[in-house]
């Protein structure tokens, strides 16, 4: 309990390299979240994780600690934990060290990618109907001084492009969220 578990833990053999780049990595998942599309995790995994069969158990062990490290500082970012997610966050590199096939890294990569996206879609659009609950009810209690969208957005702590990403743009008649 309570293991750190570092990269030098999961060496790759002398006869593989490392053919990902982590910049390539972060950039790739986090395209991923923002898709929220779980079909599109299987052609994340086909690109960083091919079916064959050179691929040593440590090598693939590698690819997934780098993998799920990027995750999560890509929820960090979010501001959002991988605890949060899983109950106990220990219990995945737990999971990982003792898996003995490529394919049940696989998989439990998959699940991880699936339920991460599931997560974080969930959360932001909750806090997003929070934020038009909030615009709606500052322009209910305040609509004859509204004087542009920048002013709701200022009293809300919240920018005008974010207020417009939310449903609410100035002259189209529409409201926050309809």
């Amino acid at each position: 309990d309570g293991e750190i578990y570092f990269f030098e833990d999961f060496e790759e053999a002398e006869t593989e390299r490392r053919d990902y780049q982590i910049h390539n990595l972060k950039v790739d998942l986090s395209s991923l979240l923002n898709k929220a599309d779980p079909s599109a995790i299987d052609d994340f995994l086909d690109k960083y994780y091919p079916h064959t069969p050179y691929r040593n158990k440590n090598t693939v062990k590698a690819l997934c600690f780098s993998t799920v490290t990027t995750l999560q500082l890509l929820l960090a970012e979010r501001n959002m934990d991988m605890s949060e997610l899983f109950e106990d966050s220990d219990i995945i590199w737990q999971k990982l060290n003792r898996f003995e096939t490529i394919q049940d890294t696989y998989h439990w990569l998959k699940n991880i990618l699936t339920a991460t996206i599931e997560f974080v879609s969930s959360t932001e659009n909750t806090n997003k109907n929070d934020i038009v609950d909030s615009i709606k009810t500052y322009i209910d209690k305040n609509y004859k001084d509204i004087q542009s969208l920048n002013q709701i957005a200022s009293e809300l702590y919240i920018s005008a492009g974010y207020a417009r990403n939310v449903g609410l743009t100035p002259g189209s008649g529409r409201s926050p969220g309809g």
